[in-house]
């Protein structure tokens, strides 16, 4: 049998920063959305969490939390000339 030996800390820091940049990525869009507040937020979390893992579901994420807010109706400025 061969003896283990434990995880040194260097180890346990480098997985730390690899898992921690990964789940950043994954939920980027998510987090953009909530530094825009997106009033989107929950669909883009639910859509970004249940269906990110394909690409197909994070890309439209990504898009849903990309999108400008709509502004509304857009009222036409009459020139006087």
């Amino acid at each position: 049998m061969f003896l283990q030996e434990p995880l040194g800390f260097g180890t346990f820091f480098l997985f730390s920063v690899l898992g921690t940049a990964i789940l950043t990525v994954y939920l980027l869009p998510t987090i953009l959305a909530a530094f825009a507040k997106e009033e989107k937020l929950p669909v883009i979390m639910m859509l970004n969490v249940c269906f990110g893992w394909t690409i197909i579901g994070y890309v439209a994420a990504l898009a849903l939390a990309g999108q400008e807010a709509d502004p509304g109706p857009r009222h036409r400025v009459e020139s006087p000339v």
